[in-house]
């Protein structure tokens, strides 16, 4: 725990030195329009890197700005750039935006609605979903009207934090299209309860559901391999899990302060003991550790 504030506080002091506006250290330049702060790329485009205004409902990303009698194209939607925006329920992004980092959205339990101009030759909206065109990628899940979150069937990947804070999701169903899941991807999504993943997915990624503190029931494909650390870490609701038997590796943390785990049933061929701390602490509170040999679905 110690180790991880120290790490988030290097992130957030990383970020409003990233905020400032001026010059930095290794001479690129940074500059306000409005709430937003601008960072120079080296070919002369603008990537949006901060907005400073929590309370701000509405957005538009311009799609130039002008500083000092010279234009620059908006090109970019940068690492953490909206994670001040608590209360954005609307956004509009330009064409002129090819690069989206995956963090950007964080924090934005608000946001409802996004519009993105048709011709964005990266990036569009299905549903309540942004997507990467090429990569069949999805960037951001933001509110509607269900509260389930049936994914389409293009989706290849789901970015990290791509769910962040959503707090409208309570059921998640992956067609088997989805191969890989970020970092982070369901953080704090705090009444999420059932989740189908992908028949696609090896590994279940760092942090993938951390404080997910309602979720209940988590469908574990056959195809997967591995579960980095701290993936269900705060998911104090969850009650049983069903380990499929191609699993190979629980890294440290994983199950952390799963305090109602009870139940594990064990198809791979890890050696799980009721009580112990082991394969990241899985067993820690279990009163049952069953051993299925035959594939668990």
């Amino acid at each position: 725990m110690k180790k991880l504030m120290i790490l988030l506080l290097g992130w957030y002091i990383a970020f409003v030195a990233y905020c400032q506006v001026g010059t930095d250290a290794e001479g690129m330049f940074f500059f306000q329009v409005g709430c937003l702060k601008f960072a120079i790329k080296s070919d002369s485009s603008a990537s949006l890197v901060c907005c400073d205004s929590a309370a701000i409902d509405s957005l538009e990303i311009p799609s130039i700005v002008n500083v000092d009698g010279k234009n620059h194209v908006v090109s970019e939607i940068a690492f953490w750039a909206l994670s001040h925006c608590e209360s954005l329920s609307r956004l509009t992004i330009p064409s002129t935006v090819t690069s989206i980092d995956a963090s950007a959205f964080i924090h934005c339990k608000e946001l409802k609605h996004i519009r993105i101009d048709s011709l964005n030759p990266n990036y569009y909206v299905d549903d309540c979903y942004l997507i990467c065109k090429k990569q069949k990628t999805l960037v951001r899940a933001f509110l509607n009207n269900d509260s389930l979150y049936s994914l389409p069937d293009e989706i290849r990947s789901i970015e990290s934090h791509a769910f962040d804070s959503n707090h409208n999701v309570k059921t998640v169903i992956m067609g088997n299209s989805v191969k890989w899941i970020g970092r982070e991807c369901f953080r704090d999504c705090i009444n999420l309860r059932n989740v189908i993943l992908s028949d696609s997915i090896g590994v279940i990624s760092k942090g993938c559901f951390k404080n997910c503190i309602r979720l209940d029931s988590v469908r574990m494909p056959n195809s997967l391999y591995a579960i980095q650390a701290y993936a269900f870490d705060q998911c104090k609701n969850l009650k049983e899990i069903r380990l499929p038997n191609k699993l190979k590796h629980i890294q440290n943390d994983s199950f952390n302060e799963c305090l109602a785990l009870k139940y594990i049933y064990n198809s791979s061929n890890l050696k799980l003991i009721k009580g112990s701390d082991e394969y990241g602490g899985v067993a820690k509170h279990a009163l049952s550790v069953i051993e299925v040999k035959e594939t668990i679905n």
